[in-house]
């Protein structure tokens, strides 16, 4: 009996050992990252290989808060450029770290993660998305480039008749908009 309980204490003292390893690990990859997502975007980078080669790495340690925390800043920034890829991470973190009560929710899509953002960002966004300049976006919905501008920075509120034509174009709900 005694030499099982020396093995089951030896197994213990292994599973410690790993779990202290772990969490060298993510406090190493905090280190290496928070100085990379801070980078990114108060350098405002729009490199959306780079941004991305950076969230496939959050992707790995998301289970230690610190890090959940600079992926969830990184996709926001990334949101502004690219909502539909944004989302794409958003999803395949839901994936990889919701608990299994929380997996059979539905994934998101790009006009659920809109919703509560400002209206100008989502426009500025889906334009970018798109390949727009805010000059062709103007021309296909029959306003000037300054009236987009506008909206895109919140001057200027997208109305509901606005919304609807922004939505068409956009092939998306109009509520996104509003």
């Amino acid at each position: 009996m005694k030499k099982n309980a020396s093995g089951c204490d030896a197994l213990v003292e292994s599973i410690r050992g790993l779990m202290k390893d772990f969490g060298a690990l993510d406090q190493q990859a905090v280190q290496e990252y928070t100085p990379v997502v801070n980078s990114i975007i108060s350098s405002r980078s729009r490199d959306t290989h780079h941004i991305e080669h950076t969230l496939d790495g959050l992707l790995s340690f998301c289970g230690y808060d610190p890090i959940l925390q600079l992926f969830r800043r990184l996709c926001r920034h990334y949101f502004d450029i690219d909502p539909a890829a944004a989302v794409d991470y958003v999803n395949i973190y839901r994936k990889y770290w919701d608990s299994e009560d929380e997996s059979d929710s539905k994934p998101v899509s790009c006009d659920e993660a809109m919703i509560g953002n400002h209206p100008g960002t989502a426009l500025r966004g889906l334009r970018a998305r798109e390949g727009l300049t805010q000059k062709a976006l103007a021309q296909k919905i029959g306003i000037t480039q300054s009236h987009v501008s506008s909206l895109e920075n919140g001057h200027r509120p997208i109305g509901k008749v606005m919304a609807k034509k922004l939505a068409k174009t956009f092939n998306l709900n109009y509520k996104v908009f509003l």
